[in-house]
């Protein structure tokens, strides 16, 4: 254990038994505002037991060093977010590192009730709702990258970059280069990008499993379809919005209310008001809160959608209609039968068949000429599956869940959910699945990924 003190500006440490290094993270993680000192990470490899320590365990030992500093960072960074004066994010960082364990985003995230209990039991002032909400709103904002690399109304999404909790069901597996890849072809594009954070995915990856902190996008429940950073990432790429995860503008403007922007009153504790709109739903929305039965989904009209006009788009297939891709990986043939699956089941569910069939037919005479050209590690063509309508067959992997849970396309081309807070949803919207071999090719190639 350590025993510290503070002499002038730099930190003495004693070492008097080192047992375990995981001991002594609670005291390093307890210096606020401070990078953890080189002397620290020194004394965890050189002091009496621990250098005779296996290498895997002095291994373990850095690694978690990484963790404290990653934990302390995303609680900075958006406590920050709510708060703006410098003095008050000492104090409220210093009150979630003061308890035993310290209180970490994800216990903000999943118990935010418990968070309060822990910090009466500490001594603190407790946080107020709206301090909280607010601060659990930054956090997992702060766990995506929204990259908008210029004015293509095309957003690339790749939520399976790392390990994703699903309730009653088996936790997702990482999908290897699909976040390189969605990054890389909206930045040869000039097109917009949604994915897990570096940060969150090499801290999950230091896990070693999902973090039940972190949903599937993939796979949200209606009611959960509202209060979803990627649904507000969405919208931002829709609308052309300054991001919220910005460095500079991280939190200071909301995509709802009648200015676009959301203000922050602290109080002389330190705690926040919010003013002006904080919701992005209307009290139509409201009522679907806590019912799972509630169903935000719309099914089409048909009479509708097949018209000339394709009138529940608001622009027509073949101008600059915003598209949705949202990339995903799949294992190589003959697992599948191709290396690229287009699904559009959101799309024919959301939008109709003629919009969609008339989509993909324009899609697939772009794609096959440039995989005609394309040679796989193994000397294999690119095979394609376009999920069209009528007598071709679907692709397994269509992009829809059906009426309670949502893909991220299905939450992209429901116009009901976006038209409760005041938007337009995405006209054109599909799932593609890669192959690993193909994923991996398009990583390693420049020219043929562009």
């Amino acid at each position: 254990a350590f025993q510290s003190m503070e002499a002038g500006n730099e930190l003495e440490c004693s070492v008097a038994v080192l047992d375990e290094s995981v001991q002594c993270e609670p005291v390093i993680e307890a210096h606020v505002g401070e990078e953890i000192p080189n002397t620290i990470t020194n004394l965890l490899l050189t002091s009496d037991g621990a250098s005779e320590q296996p290498e895997d365990e002095r291994k373990l030992s850095q690694d978690s060093l990484v963790m404290l500093k990653q934990t302390r960072r995303e609680l900075e960074r958006s406590i920050a977010d709510v708060w703006s004066d410098p003095n008050d994010c000492s104090a409220v960082l210093e009150k979630f590192l003061c308890t035993n364990p310290p209180i970490t985003a994800t216990d903000l995230l999943l118990d935010s009730e418990g968070v309060n209990v822990r910090l009466g039991r500490a001594g603190k002032r407790k946080l107020s709702e709206d301090s909280l909400t607010a601060l659990q709103q930054a956090i997992r904002r702060r766990r995506l990258d929204v990259i908008q690399n210029g004015p293509m109304p095309v957003v690339f999404t790749a939520p399976h970059t790392l390990e994703l909790f699903r309730d009653g069901d088996d936790s997702h597996k990482p999908e290897t280069y699909t976040g390189s890849l969605a990054r890389s072809f909206a930045e040869a594009t000039n097109a917009s990008c949604v994915t897990w954070s570096e940060n969150e995915v090499q801290r999950v990856s230091g896990l070693g499993k999902a973090c039940m902190s972190n949903r599937d996008p993939n796979y949200l429940l209606n009611n959960e379809l509202n209060y979803s950073p990627w649904f507000a990432a969405l919208r931002i790429c829709r609308e052309r919005l300054c991001p919220l995860w910005s460095e500079c503008g991280a939190m200071q403007c909301d995509t709802g209310g009648d200015n676009g922007s959301m203000c922050y009153d602290t109080d002389e504790d330190g705690d926040v008001s919010m003013q002006g709109d904080t919701d992005d739903i209307d009290e139509a929305s409201k009522d679907c809160e806590g019912d799972e039965s509630c169903d935000t989904s719309i099914q089409c009209d048909e009479d509708e959608c097949d018209g000339a006009d394709a009138g529940c788009c608001d622009e027509r297939v073949g101008q600059a209609a915003p598209l949705h891709v949202d990339v995903h990986g799949i294992r190589d043939p003959p697992v599948y039968k191709a290396d690229i699956l287009v699904g559009s089941d959101a799309m024919h569910r959301n939008l109709g068949n003629k919009t969609t069939s008339t989509f993909l037919m324009h899609l697939e005479a772009l794609l096959l000429p440039v995989l005609d050209h394309m040679s796989l590690e193994d000397g294999s063509g690119v095979m394609l599956h376009a999920g069209a309508p009528g007598g071709t067959p679907k692709p397994a992997l269509g992009g829809d869940w059906g009426r309670w849970r949502n893909t991220l396309t299905q939450l992209s081309t429901n116009r009901k959910l976006f038209a409760s807070c005041g938007s337009i949803h995405y006209p054109l919207a599909i799932q593609v699945e890669l192959s690993l071999r193909l994923r991996k090719h398009l990583y390693e190639n420049k020219a043929d990924r562009e």
